[in-house]
């Protein structure tokens, strides 16, 4: 199961712990490879989990995991493009 799927799986269940845990990976993963962007976002709704602020969280979890798919593409493709210049 993909983090994503785990984090809207606790979203639909308002588990907000779980929530709270799961973005705050994400968040941490997206500053690490520098998609600052994703790592503020996340931030935004780890703060949100912990109040429990649902209502924030439901209008901004599905646009934060929209980018998170960007970004693994972006990555995903940066790591087809060096493996092939290694081989190659």
């Amino acid at each position: 199961e993909e983090q994503s799927d785990k984090i809207s799986k606790a979203m639909q269940l308002e588990d907000w712990k779980s929530y709270v845990i799961g973005v705050h990976g994400l968040k941490s993963a997206a500053m690490i490879i520098g998609a600052a962007q994703l790592s503020k976002e996340a931030k935004w709704l780890e703060e949100a989990g912990k109040k429990g602020d649902a209502e924030y969280i439901r209008a901004n979890h599905a646009n934060v995991m929209e980018l998170y798919d960007q970004v693994v593409l972006v990555c995903e493709k940066e790591i087809e493009y060096r493996r092939d210049e290694y081989e190659s």
